[in-house]
């Protein structure tokens, strides 16, 4: 997406999306907490960085439609943060029904954190190469489809059906979305309406599943 494609009424507007899927993690977080207080805190963690990764790359945009300069942090720390986000979150699902101790919930998620980004920084500032922002992408890809896949069995075998076709939903819109152009104004707002259906539907989704498991506890 270039510079002068961004309107500051489509920068706004992805506020929303984001607000919309730190709900649902949290109402993920908080489910978590209550089978285990570690792994919760792990996916309160998760949520924050993916959260903030989605804020930084909001007011990169809001910076860029109202004429500001380039802030090339904000709008490369995206997938530094959700890929570290999603790994704590999808580790934290699946650690809260065993037994855990501090080492046993956060150790593996920290070493894949700092392989994958250690990776990511060779790439970028050894090598000066895109291949670190594919390296990320993938990791934010496969730990958000490893977490959405967790939380439709969850919703399944607690006989939420909705709730397991609305995170369904997230992951094909996810899919799809990474598949789509945004060379066009059009595009673009078509592209961040689908996104917010999208988190919409996680966090919607994501209320039944706590309300569901607050019940059972």
């Amino acid at each position: 997406m270039e510079k002068d494609q961004i309107s500051l009424a489509l920068a706004l507007e992805d506020f929303l999306p984001v607000v919309l899927f730190a709900l649902g993690l949290f109402f993920v977080a908080r489910m978590i907490a209550a089978q285990n207080k570690t792994a919760g805190n792990l996916a309160y963690t998760g949520g924050v960085l993916i959260t903030l990764g989605g804020v930084f790359k909001v007011f990169w945009k809001v910076i860029q439609a109202v004429g500001g300069g380039d802030i090339f942090w904000l709008n490369d720390s995206l997938f530094v943060l959700m890929s570290a986000g999603f790994v704590c979150s999808a580790w934290a699902l699946w650690r809260s029904s065993k037994p855990n101790s501090v080492v046993a919930v956060w150790l593996a998620p920290l070493i894949l954190i700092a392989v994958f980004w250690t990776i990511a920084a060779y790439f970028g500032f050894v090598r000066s190469s895109r291949v670190w922002f594919f390296v990320l992408l993938g990791a934010t890809t496969v730990f958000n489809i490893w977490l959405c896949g967790q939380l439709i069995f969850r919703s399944a075998k607690n006989g939420l059906w909705f709730a397991a076709a609305l995170f369904a939903t997230n992951i094909i819109c996810a899919v799809l979305l990474s598949r789509m152009s945004d060379q066009t104004i059009t595009l673009q707002w078509i592209k961040q309406i689908i996104n917010t259906i999208s988190q919409g539907a996680f966090a919607l989704a994501a209320w039944f599943l706590y309300t569901k498991s607050t019940r059972l506890n």
